[in-house]
């Protein structure tokens, strides 16, 4: 096995402000081009799907082609159920005073 020198500089290679906020850092890796590219290609998979044939009464006959709106919304409720722990994923939906998650249930 070869010897090599690193000769480049470890850490982030990306200027962020210094009083940058989560969302800045979260941007750096998930950019607009990625919901774009996630958007796109999941419709893709959705008709790729409807046009091999689904049961007549099957959910999917519903689709209804995702947005990048949706999908931003998707990851906001993702990230913020990741701080708050239930016992069950139908908790994070309850709407009485005892789990206090209006935002999610609202969404």
């Amino acid at each position: 096995m070869s010897n090599f020198d690193f000769t480049k500089h470890s850490g982030l290679l990306v200027k962020l402000p210094e009083d940058g906020r989560p969302i800045d850092y979260f941007q750096v890796i998930a950019d607009e081009n990625f919901f774009h590219f996630v958007v796109e290609e999941t419709n893709n998979y959705a008709e790729e799907i409807l046009l091999s044939g689904v049961a007549e009464k099957s959910r999917l006959t519903a689709w209804k082609p995702l947005t990048v709106p949706e999908l931003h919304t998707f990851f906001d409720l993702l990230l913020h159920m990741g701080t708050w722990i239930t016992n069950r994923n139908q908790d994070y939906w309850r709407t009485d005073s005892l789990f206090n998650l209006r935002c999610l249930g609202i969404t």
